[in-house]
Order: structure tokens, then C-alpha cells, then sequence
């Protein structure tokens, strides 16, 4: 029987080896995803600023083609 309490020793610790890896692939790919949404929010804040001087500019040349009618 003590043979085998040793297997389960290392069984467990194989085991608690695998959890830790696991939780550092977790922790990993959450950093990987925070970073990617943030890239994600910033690309979106600068197409919609251009998206908002584009309509500027589509309304001030809406009004000088106006004006010249």
C-alpha cells in the first residue's frame, strides 16, 4: 500500500501542476482579450470622429454648391 500512496502523491501533484498551467493560459488569453477590446474601441472612436468630419465636410460642400446654384 505504500507504493501506491506515493502514485497518488504524484498523481495529485501532476494534477495540481496541470490546474496552475491552465490557470496561466486563462490569465494569458484574458490579458490578450482585454487588449485586443481595446484596440478594438479605439479603431472604433477614430471611425466615428471620421465619420463625423466627413459629415461636416459633406454639409459645408452641400451648402457652398448651394450657394453657387
Amino acid at each position: 500500500m505504500a507504493g501506491d500512496e506515493g502514485t497518488l502523491v504524484d498523481h495529485q501533484e501532476l494534477l495540481t501542476d496541470q490546474s496552475t498551467g491552465i490557470d496561466d493560459q486563462i490569465a494569458s488569453l484574458e490579458r490578450l482579450v482585454q487588449a485586443s477590446r481595446e484596440q478594438l474601441i479605439n479603431q472604433f472612436v477614430i471611425m466615428e470622429r471620421t465619420q463625423s468630419q466627413l459629415n461636416q465636410q459633406l454639409q459645408f460642400l452641400l451648402l457652398q454648391i448651394g450657394q453657387g446654384s
